[in-house]
């Protein structure tokens, strides 16, 4: 019982501390606000709008949108919604999983492309990141001349990546999605 209650009591205060506290969680995941393609899109200007990966499950008998995590469906709607604001939007999806094959993360895109009509010729895929490093590593070459770079990802993981992106020479739009604290 002494165990119990010391133990107990252990994660009381551990759950009390700021960083896990829900105001904290909010904080963070407002840094950003959600984008508006229309007025946070310069004119005329290609967009290219990168979707930060999350595990990736190959199984072939799951239906494609079971193989990726609620996280993945939020941040891959809030690229879509971008990419449906103007015919100059490119989608570069990262598809995390090392043990997953690069056709098995071809499959899954396109799927994907599939099901939300999208048109193959503007949706790319980043198959080797494992990391949001390794994501702001791959992507110079994708990012074509003149276009504007847009960052998808969690909220709560947008600062984080903003830095990263930051660090790496670019000056990226933020787009966060899948909000926890709304």
């Amino acid at each position: 019982a002494a165990f119990l209650l010391g133990f107990g009591f252990c994660i009381l205060i551990f759950g009390s501390l700021p960083v896990l506290s829900f105001a904290s969680n909010r904080n963070r995941e407002f840094v950003y606000r959600p984008i508006e393609p229309a007025t946070d899109l310069k004119p005329g200007r290609p967009v290219l709008a990168f979707v930060l990966g999350t595990g990736f499950n190959p199984d072939p008998w799951l239906p494609p949108n079971s193989r990726v995590s609620g996280t993945f469906h939020a941040r891959l709607l809030e690229g879509y919604r971008i990419y449906r604001s103007r015919p100059n939007v490119r989608l570069l999806v990262s598809v995390a999983n090392e043990y997953a094959t690069l056709k098995d993360k071809q499959v899954f895109l396109s799927a994907m492309t599939d099901i939300l009509s999208l048109d193959p010729e503007r949706v790319d895929l980043v198959s080797q990141a494992e990391s949001t490093d390794d994501e702001a590593r791959l992507l110079a070459g994708h990012l074509r001349d003149g276009e504007q770079l847009v960052i998808v990802t969690s909220a709560s993981h947008m600062p984080r990546a903003m830095t990263i992106f930051q660090d790496a020479g670019m000056l990226p739009t933020a787009a966060p999605a899948d909000f926890q604290c709304p």
